[in-house]
This record gives structure tokens, C-alpha cells and sequence, in this order.
């Protein structure tokens, strides 16, 4: 039976889900096992992440950062990009001067922490039948710098994009269709493997509440430390109790892992790349993911 390892982030962003994924996945493929990566949900910029933009053109296909990490590293090919990876979604930086030009700088700072307002391009795939749509958020282009928003509609054009409305994008991504493709895909990578490596979002406990049906172990990730849950029934309650209590912000990691007992805590020593991990605690986590 295929293990479902699920890796999250405790901070909203850098906690080295990715780096962790790809490094474990790379150990596991030399300890012999047949190993799949997924990305139910992935999010990227595109301004700080302006490759993204580029490889996207290229490859006719919407792809974040962290799957094309998975890509370059031979984890996953081309043809597997889309079911290895089934939503993603391009935000974009607000211009600030638009803001000030319409005398609206008060409500600069308002959109900021609204990453809705941000996102203007979207994939979403059905792994069912092996295909993508994608999707343009027009009315979020125009508080784009102008530059960035004749790239956006450039690679619109190349993706064949449909244009959507924010709420609708939204009331798509929330519905129960979308996450059962999403399992549709784990249930395909996980054919012919020993271990899917699932990385989530942001500092998303899970990426979607479904998906904990799957998983046989969770690994929580900051910046110096990896911590083990084995206990998934126990994750399975809380995030039940989260979610009653106060929605969508009990998914995030740090609502959940303070509720939980650890089985093991390993630290992570800095990197400048990614490369076999040595030492003890390590090689205790590989045994005790693999037991």
C-alpha cells in the first residue's frame, strides 16, 4: 500500500516545504523506493517569480516555482506537470501609483493583505480526463503596472484563457468538484509508487480538508526543524474542531500542531542547496517515514 506523506509549512512563507519535499524525495528514491511528488495547490508571483511567467509561455501550461523545482530536479516530467500539480494560480504586486493617482492610497494597504485581489491568472485541471482550462482575472490586471500587465495578457493569450470574475474563480476552486479531482490525481500518482510526497500551501495545514482520508503521516516544517505527527486520527479531529470553531482559519498549520503530540522532532541544518542531508536525526526520520 502506497504511504501518503503530507508536508506543511508553519510560516506563511519560506518554511522550506519545498527544499524539505524535494530533498526528501531525492533520499528516498536512493534508499530504493519509487517515489511521486504533488502539488494539489500552488501559488507564485508574478513579479518575484517573474521565471514563472517565462517557463509558463514556454511550456503552454500555468507552473509555479515549486513544481518546476520538482521539474528541473527530474522528480516529475513534462507530460506529468498537470496532474502532479492540478490548481495553480498567478498573483501579481498592486502598483502603488495607480493607487495614489485615484486618491485610494488608504486602500493600497487594504488590498495588499487581500491575496484575492491579487490573482490573474488561474489553471485548473481535471485529472480525470487529463485536461486544463485556464483563466484570466481581467478586472485584477488593471491595478498592475502597465509592463506587467502586457506580459499577463501576452501569456493569456498563449494559454488560451478564458476570462472569469474573482467570485466565480473562488466559488470554483471552493467547490466539491475540484477537490475531487484533486484526489482524482493523488489517486494516479500514487499507482506504481511506494511514496507520495504531498507538499501544501502556504501554511495550509492541509490544502484541502479531504485529503486527511489519505495521508499515513504528517511533517510539519519551519526553518531549522521537521516535526513528526503520526497520529492521523488525532489529526483528523482537530482539524474537524478547527474548522467548526473558526473556518477556514483553523486549516492554518500553527492553529493545528499545538494541539498535537509530536513523534519525532529532527533539526534542519542550513543548506546553500539541496543535497543528501546528513546525520542522525535524519536517517531516524527516513526509518521512521519507511517503518
Amino acid at each position: 500500500m502506497t504511504k501518503v506523506l503530507l508536508v506543511n509549512g508553519v510560516l506563511t512563507h519560506d518554511s522550506g516545504k519545498t527544499w524539505f519535499s524535494s530533498l526528501l524525495a531525492r533520499s528516498l528514491i536512493s534508499e530504493g523506493f519509487k517515489v511521486g511528488i504533488y502539488k494539489p495547490v500552488a501559488g507564485h508571483n508574478a513579479w518575484t517569480q517573474y521565471n514563472t511567467v517565462v517557463r509558463s509561455k514556454e511550456l503552454k501550461l500555468l507552473v509555479g516555482a515549486d513544481v518546476l523545482t520538482y521539474l528541473d530536479l527530474g522528480l516529475v516530467k513534462v507530460g506529468e506537470l498537470m496532474i502532479a500539480n492540478p490548481v495553480d494560480l498567478l498573483m501579481a504586486p498592486l502598483d502603488v501609483v495607480k493607487y495614489m493617482n485615484s486618491g485610494a492610497l488608504y486602500k493600497y494597504a487594504v488590498d495588499l493583505l487581500n491575496q484575492f485581489k491579487q490573482i490573474v491568472l488561474a489553471r485548473i485541471t481535471s485529472c480525470e480526463h487529463n485536461t486544463s482550462e485556464h483563466f484570466i482575472i481581467s478586472s485584477n490586471l488593471s491595478y498592475l503596472t502597465d509592463p506587467l500587465i502586457s506580459d499577463l495578457k501576452e501569456l493569456s493569450i498563449t494559454l488560451e484563457a478564458r476570462d472569469i470574475s474573482i467570485d466565480d474563480l473562488i466559488k470554483t476552486l471552493r467547490s466539491q468538484q475540484v477537490e475531487n479531482e484533486m484526489n482524482a490525481c493523488l489517486k494516479k500518482i500514487c499507482e506504481g509508487v511506494d511514496v507520495v510526497i504531498v507538499e501544501s500551501f502556504n501554511d495550509a495545514f492541509t490544502p484541502y480538508p479531504s485529503l486527511l482520508n489519505h495521508i499515513s503521516q504528517v511533517i510539519s516544517v519551519s526553518q531549522g526543524r521537521a516535526i513528526l505527527f503520526k497520529d492521523v486520527i488525532s489529526i483528523k479531529t482537530v482539524v474537524k474542531e478547527m474548522l467548526m470553531a473558526v473556518g477556514d482559519e483553523g486549516l492554518k498549520a500553527l492553529n493545528i500542531i499545538g494541539r498535537l503530540t509530536p513523534s519525532l522532532v529532527i533539526d534542519i541544518p542550513p543548506s546553500p542547496d539541496i543535497k543528501s542531508m546528513q546525520g542522525t536525526s535524519w536517517e531516524t526520520m527516513i526509518r521512521s517515514l519507511i517503518r
